[in-house]
């Protein structure tokens, strides 16, 4: 385990490499792949230079990585998962199946298991999930603890924290919030697998530029006249500062660092035009709902060079059409703490092996 601290305008940041094992693949049994998704970013750029127009149906990059992992376009042809149960294999590429619908043939099990982006993607579970588990059992046993999880997704990780933390006395209550009412479902589907119902849904838009608080009887009908269907929001008010942890993991990267718009031709609600939250207005956010003594997961793609591992991995994710993704150093996560006005008692980050993702704890100081 390897320390170092960055300090910037007053914030200094301790830096922990994790030293975990990932148990589906070493870095070194990845190293092949990272020449194969070379050679995809390469017919990519020749493509562009002819002029031709880069769409789902005609990108190369994905159809490279079809071409080489067959089960892929079986999951992205279907309408019946949300995103968040399609990227189940990556993170457990040993399962046999996807949802119980489709079968994971094995040579998408291997490219799931060596891809170095889907390497990188397991040890930033594995630090969320530790850091969360080391925060419950610093707790006194028997204690009620609360947790709140943005974008969800599909809610393993939290979960598999909050259950082992009961295994040895604790007892978290896990708020998932949540856009996408399917992945909302997957997370109760989930939970009650696991035999752990202790659990809230919040059908919320955590960017709104108002907050992700508990909306009102108008603000939910409105709701379902631009949805047609109401939102899923449990009787528990999402409260600020009562949370013992408030996790965001896998967010910053697909937002600017200020106030934005979702570029033409996404759209979100019907509402392509809508400002939406950046990530200093969603760290102030998260931060308000933290209680004294509690901590904030966030999260970051750590900026690299166009040849390195990170620089690599990025212009491979933008060849298969994700291109807005932010990359951010160290000291330009600082900054966007200090202008969230985010005074912290510590900060710690937590980076993968890969050196892809830092994942950064945020304790506040106690009343």
């Amino acid at each position: 385990m390897k320390k170092k601290s960055h300090n910037d305008g007053g914030l200094e940041i301790e830096t922990i490499v994790y030293d975990g094992q990932d148990e589906y693949a070493t870095l070194e049994a990845s190293a092949r792949v990272v020449t194969d998704m070379r050679r995809a970013v390469d017919i990519n750029e020749e493509f562009v230079e002819k002029g031709q127009t880069i769409t789902p149906e005609c990108n190369p990059g994905l159809g490279y990585i079809l071409s080489v992992a067959p089960g892929v376009a079986a999951w992205m042809a279907s309408a019946k998962i949300s995103p968040s149960l399609a990227l189940d294999p990556f993170y457990m590429p040993g399962q046999a199946t996807v949802g119980s619908i489709f079968k994971v043939d094995s040579a998408s099990a291997e490219w799931l298991t060596n891809k170095p982006l889907c390497i990188a993607l397991r040890y930033r579970a594995k630090i969320e999930t530790e850091l969360s588990l080391e925060h419950y059992l610093a707790q006194p046993k028997g204690a009620k603890v609360n947790s709140l999880v943005l974008a969800a997704g599909r809610g393993r990780y939290p979960l598999l924290a909050a259950a082992e933390a009961k295994k040895a006395g604790c007892e978290p209550h896990l708020t998932f919030v949540d856009i996408d009412k399917k992945a909302l479902h997957q997370i109760r589907a989930l939970a009650n697998d696991c035999d752990y119902q202790d659990i809230s849904l919040v059908d919320r838009d955590i960017l709104d530029l108002k907050g992700f608080r508990y909306q009102n009887s108008l603000s939910r009908a409105l709701r379902r006249l631009a949805t047609g269907s109401w939102p899923l929001d449990t009787p528990e008010e999402v409260r600020p500062r009562y949370y013992d942890i408030v996790s965001g993991i896998g967010i910053s990267m697909y937002i600017e660092d200020s106030v934005w718009q979702y570029p033409l031709p996404h759209k979100v609600l019907g509402r392509e035009s809508a400002k939406k939250a950046g990530v200093e207005q969603l760290l102030g956010q998260m931060w308000r709902h933290v209680k004294p003594g509690g901590i904030m997961l966030v999260d970051a793609i750590n900026q690299g060079e166009p040849d390195n591992f990170v620089g690599l991995q990025l212009k491979t994710i933008q060849t298969i059409g994700w291109k807005e993704m932010q990359q951010r150093s160290p000291e330009q996560v600082q900054r966007l703490i200090s202008r969230a006005g985010i005074e912290p008692a510590k900060i710690t980050r937590h980076a993968d092996p890969t050196g892809f993702f830092s994942v950064y704890k945020l304790q506040k100081p106690q009343a």
